[in-house]
């Protein structure tokens, strides 16, 4: 499975927090560094985790329309509970 590291930015229902994950490419002509972004919905099934905390996800069978990720584990907490 394919883990992804992110930033909890945001909490969008009871069981349910928004992560952004970050990556850094190269571009093809121009060689210049660009950093991308993706955020995702990820399900948590509890209220454990505070905004700014640093998580790593991994994708889980469909739970909703868009969240297809649960969290696996918390590096981190910080910041004020979301």
């Amino acid at each position: 499975m394919k883990r992804l590291t992110g930033t909890i930015i945001a909490q969008s229902g009871i069981h349910t927090v928004k992560v952004e994950t970050k990556r850094t490419v190269r571009h093809p002509l121009y060689q210049k560094s660009m950093t991308l972004s993706k955020r995702f919905l990820v399900h948590t099934g509890s209220d454990d985790y505070s905004i700014g905390s640093i998580v790593v996800i991994e994708p889980c069978r469909a739970l909703s329309k868009n969240k297809h990720y649960r969290i696996f584990k918390q590096i981190t907490t910080k910041g004020k509970k979301a």
